[in-house]
Parts: structure tokens; C-alpha cells; sequence
């Protein structure tokens, strides 16, 4: 899976079978420290966890 770096736009891969949600990776284009969250069946990515579980609480 793919996912967009929200610093860059750096593009960031992610493997379901490597991560899950909670784990950190690194922008290798800018080298911001991110983490993996999940949405719906996908992985993606977001500056901190707590960010993205707010937002996720938004549209539920």
C-alpha cells in the first residue's frame, strides 16, 4: 500500500504484513517521524495517532 507523507508529499509504502497500526515509520524524504493508522481496510499515515483518531471520530 501506498500512502502520502502529510509534510512533502513523499510518497511512503506500507506493507500489512510489516505494519500495523500504531507503528512509526519515517519519511525518507523528509525524515518526519510518522505513524501508521488504519482507515477502514487501508493503512496510511498521519503526524501523530491522537490527530488522526480524532478525525476518524469526526465521521463516525
Amino acid at each position: 500500500m501506498k500512502s502520502k507523507c502529510p509534510k512533502c508529499d513523499g510518497s511512503i509504502k506500507l506493507d500489512p504484513e510489516l505494519h500495523e497500526e500504531g507503528d512509526s515509520v519515517e519519511c525518507e524524504e523528509c525524515g518526519t517521524e510518522l505513524f501508521v493508522v488504519r482507515k477502514g481496510k487501508k493503512l496510511s499515515v498521519a503526524e501523530t495517532f491522537e490527530e488522526d483518531e480524532e478525525e476518524l471520530q469526526e465521521f463516525a
